[in-house]
């Protein structure tokens, strides 16, 4: 059980991002004597212990490790096709960890040497979890950008049927398109958002402040 609380404060740390702010209050627990000046100053330094868990090679071990994570759950596909598809959610769950922004909300003292902090990790909503595929707004906006440079869109059930070859140009469009499309909407903010609600708990030894793991 510990192991799994461990993996769970770990996949939190990994899921901090660049986009990182701090609009917490600080709180108090029962019987905690400490200054507001001190704890001022405590909360300003685990803020920036988070900080640096946010940097961009945090990040990209991240994508690396989900993507792995996926490509164990899905399996290669059960076809060229099929596999296609699976490598390009991979790659859309990089583009939106990498557009992950994380906010510290509240950090909770309960003692000088021990606090709980709460963070919020808001993502761009581009992936539809019933489908497995694109948010349909994004899928609307793939289409019409597909047909705009290719006259329509494919027809996949002869698709199915057709060449490696022609397949492969098929899918590489689809995929130039989409993440062209979504890395648009998440740069002009025309994507609605997720928010993910999460607790990390920080220990401060001689060294100052760690994440509890």
């Amino acid at each position: 059980d510990g192991m799994i609380k461990r993996r769970i404060a770990i996949l939190f740390l990994l899921l901090f991002s660049l986009g990182f702010t701090a609009q917490y209050k600080t709180v108090k627990g029962k019987n905690v004597k400490m200054s507001q000046q001190e704890m001022d100053r405590n909360a300003a330094e685990i803020v920036e212990l988070l900080k640096f868990l946010d940097m961009d090679e945090v990040k990209q071990e991240t994508i690396k490790e989900i993507k792995e994570d996926m490509k164990r759950k899905t399996g290669a596909g059960e076809n060229y096709l099929q596999s296609r598809v699976f490598e390009i959610v991979r790659d859309i769950m990089g583009i939106i960890i990498e557009n992950r922004e994380t906010t510290v909300t509240e950090i909770t003292f309960l003692s000088g040497k021990e606090a709980d902090v709460e963070i919020e990790i808001k993502t761009p909503e581009v992936l539809d979890e019933k489908s497995g595929f694109l948010e349909k707004n994004i899928e609307k906006a793939v289409d019409e950008e597909y047909i705009k440079k290719y006259g329509e869109m494919p027809n996949f059930s002869k698709v199915k049927n057709s060449s490696k070859n022609e397949q492969k140009k098929i899918m590489d469009r689809i995929d130039s398109i989409a993440k062209e499309v979504i890395k648009n909407n998440i740069r002009n903010k025309r994507v609605n958002y997720n928010f993910l609600h999460g607790k990390l708990k920080v220990i401060k030894s001689n060294d100052g402040w760690k994440v509890k793991g």
